[in-house]
């Protein structure tokens, strides 16, 4: 008899960890995608900014600051900034206009630490709840979690870089994510709890549909509350990097016009999370 499915598939996942993946799984991959659309970005604004040092030089600063200054999990481009040891060769091909799909899934692939940077797009599907002194983390699935501190009575939830693609997937995903977290929230976990809170740039303007196709009749409830915050707070500046790091319409206003995107504060009560998004 063949080898079983189970088993083909342990050894893959094997493979994976100690090799990466193939060149045909990383290139259908959407957080590689996202990842080539920000390299992308960087080397057209170069184009743009050929024969102007001074426009070179802000380019090259906001490089930094997106990839090395401000590094999060779901930094795209920090990920290769701290696991690729050739970044270098990414960002030569940058300069001379030609990194490709298919240039960048070879550079990346050569390098030692890519095994490393693959364990980074696998999503993590299993929930997961972390103490880190008085914070408590929960990783509910691939797209959603959330945090608090044990004396806190409100706790922020947190929308990752998709590792899924297509507006449809990624609704649903977040949906289920949701739901998770109005269980937890009615099932007694979080009895001190009594405010959900969402600091992000994905509350912003450009998102607005999606917002209302998620939140539905609770956008009309009087707890529900959409704000655009300042420039202050270290949540804010990481969210407007991690939107420059990981999405390839914002890091071509960041490298081209110096523009970081705005970041929105979602408010609403418990009682109306749990309404809006507990299972029948």
């Amino acid at each position: 008899m063949g080898e079983s499915l189970e088993n083909r598939f342990s050894t893959t996942f094997q493979s994976e960890r100690k090799h990466g993946f193939s060149k045909e799984k990383l290139m259908t991959d959407p957080q590689f995608e996202r990842l080539f659309e920000v390299f992308d970005a960087f080397q057209k604004a170069f184009l743009k900014f050929k024969g102007d040092p001074a426009g070179i030089e802000s380019l090259e600063k906001r490089y930094v600051e997106v990839a090395y200054e401000n590094f999060t999990a779901d930094n795209l481009l920090s990920w290769v900034a701290h696991l690729i040891e050739d970044e270098e060769d990414i960002l030569d091909f940058c300069i001379i206009n030609e990194l490709t799909k298919d240039k960048l899934a070879e550079l990346l692939m050569k390098d030692k630490f890519y095994p490393d940077f693959c364990q980074n797009l696998v999503p993590n599907k299993k929930e997961r709840r972390n103490d880190v002194g008085s914070a408590v983390i929960v990783l509910v699935n691939e797209l959603v979690s959330y945090h608090y501190k044990k004396e806190d009575d409100f706790i922020n939830v947190h929308i990752s870089s998709a590792p899924i693609s297509g507006t449809e997937n990624l609704l649903m995903g977040i949906k289920r994510g949701f739901e998770r977290v109005a269980k937890d929230l009615k099932g007694g976990k979080l009895k001190k709890i009594n405010k959900v809170v969402m600091i992000s740039w994905l509350l912003a303007e450009p998102f607005d549909d999606k917002i209302k196709r998620l939140f539905g009749e609770s956008t009309e409830s009087p707890s529900f509350k959409l704000e655009e915050m300042g420039e202050d707070g270290p949540d804010i500046g990481m969210s407007k990097f991690t939107a420059v790091g990981s999405n390839g319409r914002a890091a071509k206003e960041y490298f081209e016009n110096g523009q970081l995107p705005s970041v929105w504060k979602l408010t609403m009560d418990k009682e109306d999370f749990i309404k809006q998004f507990q299972t029948k």
